[in-house]
């Protein structure tokens, strides 16, 4: 009786999900998902992702060192500082921002590109980085693809002790950067009224149906006004 209830269970769980990946294949988004650190905005990702494997994810541009086993072209496009420099003299950037002391930036062209074939795109940005997209897609015709289906979401936790928690549970920064970490956070935070969705990831399953929720919702044409 068990396995039968499982096995209908599941069943309907992948049935729910191929209409929804029908439902996000229907408009070409522009998602951008901001939040400081601790905060959860990979894993939710991450999760989008494999749900929607239709989605474009948007690789960033980084003068960082890689950390771990991080590839390049996977994790990050890694450049050294003067290619970096270089690309934005040649206005190759959509976005652009410095971040902890190293450079993070995203090519106008791999979005432009991905969304022309009739893909969705998802930004793993920061707030600098989105308010530079934001004022980008504002400024385009309002037929532009871009422009069309801009949506930003900040994504928060309960509080910056909980931020403070998850990065040192996550042990991979000294001390000193967790604090340099959470007082940007602060800064950030301040700015989440600049985006038209605000999620709080207390509980990781509930935040990402309502992440979930939100895309969908903006895919399907019915984003509530109450949201904005």
């Amino acid at each position: 009786m068990f396995s039968c209830k499982w096995r209908n269970e599941r069943e309907f769980n992948r049935i729910e999900t191929m209409e929804a990946q029908a439902e996000a294949q229907h408009s070409p988004l522009l998602v951008v998902v901001t939040a400081p650190s601790g905060a959860g905005k990979s894993t939710l990702c991450r999760m989008l992702l494999e749900e929607f494997p239709e989605f474009a994810y948007s690789i960033s541009c980084t003068t960082r060192a890689p950390r771990g086993g991080e590839m390049d072209g996977a994790a990050y496009h890694f450049l050294s500082s003067s290619e970096f420099e270089e690309r934005i003299r040649r206005g190759e950037f959509l976005e652009h921002a410095l971040v902890h002391g190293h450079r993070f930036g995203t090519l106008r062209k791999t979005v432009q590109d991905a969304m022309a074939a009739g893909r969705s795109v998802l930004m793993d940005i920061d707030v600098c980085g989105a308010a530079q997209v934001r004022n980008l897609v504002t400024a385009l015709p309002p037929d532009d693809p871009m422009r069309a289906g801009f949506v930003d979401i900040f994504i928060n936790a309960p509080s910056v002790d909980v931020l403070r928690a998850r990065l040192v549970r996550r042990g991979e920064d000294a001390p000193e950067t967790i604090e340099r970490r959470l007082a940007n956070a602060l800064g950030e935070i301040a700015r989440a009224g600049d985006f038209r969705h605000r999620l709080i990831n207390d509980d990781l399953q509930n935040a990402y149906r309502e992440f979930r929720r939100v895309i969908l919702d903006a895919a399907r044409g019915t984003e509530d006004p109450s949201q904005a």
